[in-house]
């Protein structure tokens, strides 16, 4: 009797104690990624998107969401990348933005959804 009262607990806690560890995965794999594209990004000349993205900004941009895409295994359309404007002169930065859904805890009738964040800042390389 005391382990049917206690079983509903139970499988809450795993559910969240596997999603949790799926998150923190996701989120290293971000974090790669995103050092990688920003890495890409700072031997381009002109490393911002405004207006529109030069072709080194594009390809380091692909790079990390490209990554990003194989390495969790999440749609494209939840993988969001662009470079952010710096206050240091001299440097770059990159940011992606990850939504992810919980499963395990969806069919708990539980719908979260997260929105991991990566910013990655790199020394300009100039000619």
């Amino acid at each position: 009797m005391e382990f049917a009262l206690l079983l509903p607990v139970l499988v809450v806690l795993c559910a969240g104690g596997v999603e949790l560890g799926r998150a923190l995965f996701i989120h290293a794999a971000i974090e790669t990624a995103v050092r990688g594209g920003a890495r890409l990004l700072a031997l381009v000349p002109d490393p911002t998107c405004s207006p529109t993205c030069s072709w080194g900004a594009m390809d380091a941009i692909a790079v990390a969401r490209d990554e990003i895409m194989s390495n969790t295994k999440l749609p494209g359309s939840a993988v969001t990348v662009m470079p952010v404007r710096t206050l240091v002169s001299g440097t770059v930065a990159l940011r992606a933005d990850v939504k992810v859904n919980f499963d395990l805890l969806a069919i708990l009738g539980i719908e979260p959804s997260l929105t991991l964040s990566a910013t990655h800042q790199e020394q300009a390389i100039e000619d």
